[in-house]
């Protein structure tokens, strides 16, 4: 999935969907959603940071996650065990 869609571009589009959800959930004032915005409580933190490690670790912590990670596992699958007899 990732070779057709990026993670980067899914989080920053996250990161609008989410503001969008505190402003929602009366968490934050409307303006929260304007681009020069930066009063952002402490609770909201969390999410943020989250999402960060998800768009960045979610390609490279699973096999599937990154094209290279597939290439490097068939790779690994392919080479020859040295302890095999």
């Amino acid at each position: 999935m990732s070779s057709v869609l990026a993670n980067i571009p899914v989080v920053a589009a996250s990161v609008l969907m989410v503001k969008g959800y505190f402003v929602v959930s009366h968490m934050m004032p409307e303006e929260a959603l304007g681009a020069n915005f930066s009063a952002w409580p402490l609770m909201t933190l969390p999410v943020f940071v989250a999402m960060m490690f998800g768009g960045t670790l979610g390609g490279n912590a699973t096999l599937i996650g990154a094209s290279a990670n597939i290439v490097s596992g068939e790779s690994a699958r392919l080479t020859v065990n040295p302890f095999d007899s």
